[in-house]
């Protein structure tokens, strides 16, 4: 058995843990990251082929849309994989396919060169686990925590190859099931959609032009994220019937997501392997104790329909890192609930006003009330006919407002 004493250790190697670590490589602290998941490489690039309606694409099917503040942040820890595995969009289409409305949004309204990139989770996480290998921080993939139990000094992991490791702060940074929310039994209200989320990447007739594309449909909304190559796009479908959508063959799936696309791509050519997982909403009571903090999904989850899961998380690291920064400079305990409490005063009122927001656009689309339909139609046809209201939402979206 062998013991470590980090003055931070983190739970969690996915994209928004490692961001978090990476953001406290030059900072000064101990910090241990621990993941029951082995060290990420970076995807395999391979070119795309086609056999009749079955593509293999070469793209994995989970990808972010990343905004421009997130896309800033990862750059500057060493977390970007690289402008030739992204696609920066320039603009965003936003249609309601049961009636007339539409709203389409510009990077130039909002004087950003994008909306946002659309690159693959893996891509990330592999080049936040390279920066990481070459820094101070301690990496321990590959390891699963039996035990998590607090103290008045912080927490004891003991991980399952008998190993204990002491800190003084613990982050939970460990997803939506988060153990180290349920070990420090922190409530949350969560809840489940009728709705599983179908991802897979397909090849069009026409070149996306560097457009995402949404359409609310009766089944859920359904997106075409563009990808580095111009008839390829990424597809999230939140579907009320996602097992019919996974039990389609190629040819009935093509067919089915030209019908739902409107055409806007011409005819759907291919798709890749399809994958699916379902939808739920959650939100923790509490983002802090003495000694703990929860950031990303451990702390809340939403609907993944504006596609802003991933930047609240990469927004959440990027501030406890900065408010541990500053503390630890001014002399302050890391660990003193009253300095963590900065972090989650800056970051919970931006995450439950967004969550409502995905809440509410989650019940509108999910009606055929007519009254309802008449109002979300209403409602895109005067967005769409003021900038400066789009800008507007351009720039929340962007994450260049909000309380960071």
């Amino acid at each position: 058995m062998t013991e470590y004493a980090p003055e931070i250790a983190i739970v969690g190697g996915g994209l928004v843990g490692l961001s978090f670590a990476a953001a406290l490589k030059d900072a000064g602290v101990s910090v241990m990251l621990i993941d029951a998941a082995p060290l990420a490489t970076p995807p395999e690039r391979r070119a795309p082929s086609r056999t009749g309606h079955v593509l293999e694409s070469g793209v994995d099917a989970r990808v972010s849309a990343i905004n421009p503040s997130s896309h800033d942040f990862l750059c500057r820890i060493g977390g970007w994989p690289g402008d030739d595995v992204a696609c920066a969009f320039t603009r965003m289409s936003v249609a309601d396919a049961r009636g007339t409305g539409h709203i389409e949004f510009d990077a130039g309204t909002a004087g950003e060169d994008a909306l946002g990139y659309i690159v693959p989770n893996r891509a990330v996480v592999a080049a936040l686990t390279a920066t990481l290998q070459a820094s101070p921080i301690e990496l321990r993939a590959g390891t699963r925590i039996d035990r998590i139990a607090s103290s008045p000094e912080g927490y004891e992991l003991v991980l399952a190859d008998g190993d204990v490791v002491r800190c003084r702060l613990l982050v939970g940074a460990d997803g939506g099931n988060s153990i180290v929310r349920k070990a420090c039994s922190i409530r949350s209200l969560s809840w489940k959609y009728p709705q599983e989320a179908v991802v897979t990447t397909i090849e069009t007739a026409r070149d996306h032009g560097s457009m995402a594309r949404q359409w609310f449909t009766s089944e859920g909304p359904l997106a075409f994220l563009p990808l580095p190559e111009a008839n390829l796009s990424s597809i999230v479908w939140s579907s009320t019937d996602a097992g019919r959508l996974l039990q389609l063959d190629e040819s009935a799936l093509c067919a089915a997501l030209t019908r739902a696309s409107e055409g806007a791509l011409g005819e759907v050519l291919a798709v890749d392997q399809r994958f699916s997982f379902p939808l739920r909403q959650s939100h923790a009571f509490e983002y802090v104790r003495a000694h703990l903090a929860l950031i990303g999904d451990a702390a809340h989850t939403i609907h993944p329909l504006a596609g802003q899961g991933a930047n609240l998380g990469i927004a959440d690291a990027e501030v406890l890192a900065q408010v541990l920064i500053e503390a630890d400079f001014a002399g302050e305990s890391i660990s003193d609930v009253a300095i963590l409490r900065r972090y989650q005063r800056r970051r919970r009122p931006l995450n439950v006003a967004t969550a409502a927001l995905m809440e509410t656009f989650a019940r509108l689309y999910n009606t055929d009330v007519p009254a309802l339909n008449w109002f979300r139609n209403a409602a895109f046809r005067v967005a769409d006919s003021r900038e400066i209201l789009k800008s507007a939402l351009t720039r929340a979206a962007s994450g260049r407002i909000g309380f960071q």
